[in-house]
Parts: structure tokens; C-alpha cells; sequence
């Protein structure tokens, strides 16, 4: 008898502290997300850190607060989950879907702005393991960005915080630093986890002198739309990728010319990054939108 009783409470202890039975959250205080982020008309590259950190009441709706900082960055962002679709904060009285987790490959959600209907279509789903915890996938793209995105469950997008939809709804492409590109992510349910797109979380790419800058490579025009221009007199025979913002690789060659032109012609409207080798190592990133 005292064998099946111990048993029993053995089976309610393993029950109750086993990590599968934690409930995992969308947006836990606390959760932090660090961005890649591009200084407008700058071949400076820093980060901003997007964290989790309030509840506020907006529209009678208890919403989590998401503050971005850092470098030429700052503002915040609110958003709240139900039933496995996560909406977001456009304005007094005005939520939109962000992304919905229902959704099977073949169906959509809409992402409605204010003056422009966004169609976010889902292609495809799958599952990404983190530090040992099966999280879904999904994979979206609409007619107006014509870009796909990856969203992870529980962390979302992780190409962008957020999709810009500026360009095409109001025909506005803002001077701000342009976030993209998810670094490390770390909440109390997931743990920590570096996306290794870079070399740490909070890197900064800067060139500290005069010569030095005057020596890097000037990449024009951005946004672009049919090339980009690269003039680098010492990148000759150097090799170049560029990539998505989900680190995808889409277009690699070498430097040919001091003054080389890339052709973009085939690529879909998005943020894209453009990252120059020597000898194997990388030596600078950059980032550009094509239009």
C-alpha cells in the first residue's frame, strides 16, 4: 500500500515540475528579442533590443507592451494573443492580426492597415527545435511586400518585428533605422537562443577613422530597384552574398571592377542585406531595400 501511494505521488511530482507541462506564452514579460539594425544613409550596423517588459489596458484590452532600444532606435509597440492568433496595436480603437497559428498551408489572415487590405497567405508550416522544444513554423508572403517571412511560434517574425507595410499602403519609406534580422531571443520558457547571423547579440560594425571609412565600400542606390552600385577599390576579386532578411542566401559572385555593378532585377521587394568577404572573412554588411 505505502509501495502504490509513493508511486502515485512520484507520478503527481513528475507531473507537475516536467518542463512539457510549463505553459508556454506569446510574449512573456520579460522576453527579449535583439535586432539587427541598418543607420539610415550609413554603412553603420548596430542592433536594437525589443523587450517585453508591461501590461497596459488599451481599448479594454490587456496588451503587452514591446519597448525597442538602442542605438538610433526607440519606440513601442503593443500586442495581445488569443486562442493562437496574436494582434496588433495600429491605433485607438483599430487591431489588426499579426499572425494567426490556426492558419493551414493554403489559407490567409488579413492584415488591415488603414487605408490599404494586406492578404498574409501561408505556404507552408513546419517545426524548428529549440534548446529541445519543438516549435512551429510558419511561412507567409503577400502580393503587396511579394517577400516571404518565417514566423516561429511563441517568438515571432524573424526577418522583421514587425512587417513595413509604409512603402505600399502610403507610399512613405521612412528615414528611420531599418530594424531586421533576429539575433538571440531568450525568455523564462524557451531560455536563451543565439540565431548566429552575427557574431554576438549586441555586435556593432564601425569604422573608427577617417581613412579607414574611406577605404569602405559605398553601396548606392538604396532603396534600389534594378542594381546596386559597389565602388571599392581594394574589394577587386573579393567575393559578396546577399542575403534576405531571414538569412537566406539569394544572389553570391566576386568584384570584378573597382566601380561594380549587381543586378537586382529578379529579386522581390523586401529588405536585403549585402555582405562583402575577404579572404573568407566577413568585412562588412549592409543593408538596402529593393523596390
Amino acid at each position: 500500500m505505502n509501495r502504490k501511494l509513493s508511486c502515485i505521488v512520484y507520478a503527481i511530482v513528475l507531473t507537475i515540475y516536467s518542463p512539457k507541462s510549463i505553459a508556454q506564452q506569446w510574449f512573456p514579460l520579460g522576453a527579449q528579442w535583439v535586432w539587427g539594425a541598418n543607420v539610415p544613409y550609413s554603412p553603420l550596423l548596430v542592433y536594437a533590443d525589443m523587450t517585453c517588459n508591461a501590461e497596459v489596458l488599451l481599448d479594454g484590452i490587456i496588451c503587452k507592451e514591446l519597448s525597442f532600444s538602442g542605438p538610433y532606435h526607440n519606440s513601442k509597440s503593443y500586442v495581445y494573443e488569443k486562442d493562437n492568433v496574436v494582434y496588433y496595436y495600429v491605433r485607438k480603437g483599430k487591431f489588426t492580426v499579426l499572425y494567426d497559428f490556426n492558419k493551414l498551408p493554403g489559407e490567409f489572415w488579413l492584415d488591415e492597415a488603414d487605408s490599404c487590405t494586406n492578404i498574409i497567405r501561408v505556404d507552408s508550416t513546419g517545426y524548428d527545435t529549440i534548446n529541445g522544444t519543438p516549435l512551429k513554423t510558419l511561412y507567409v508572403s503577400t502580393d503587396s511586400l511579394k517577400y516571404p517571412f518565417k514566423i516561429i511560434q511563441y517568438i515571432g517574425y524573424i526577418g522583421v518585428p514587425f512587417p513595413n507595410f509604409s512603402p505600399y499602403c502610403y507610399s512613405v519609406q521612412n528615414d528611420n533605422s531599418i530594424v531586421f534580422g533576429l539575433r538571440c531571443y531568450k525568455d523564462k520558457f524557451i531560455g536563451f537562443h543565439d540565431f548566429k547571423i552575427v557574431p554576438t547579440c549586441h555586435w556593432t560594425y564601425y569604422t573608427h577613422t577617417e581613412e579607414e571609412r574611406a577605404q569602405q565600400p559605398i553601396i548606392k542606390p538604396n532603396p534600389a530597384y534594378d542594381y546596386l552600385s559597389v565602388e571599392c577599390s581594394n574589394c577587386i576579386q573579393n567575393s559578396y552574398q546577399i542575403m534576405n532578411s531571414n538569412g537566406d542566401k539569394i544572389i553570391e559572385g566576386k568584384f570584378l571592377t573597382p566601380d561594380f555593378r549587381i543586378c537586382i532585377q529578379n529579386l522581390s521587394v523586401g529588405v536585403y542585406f549585402i555582405r562583402i568577404y575577404n579572404d573568407g572573412a566577413s568585412v562588412l554588411t549592409h543593408t538596402f531595400i529593393k523596390i
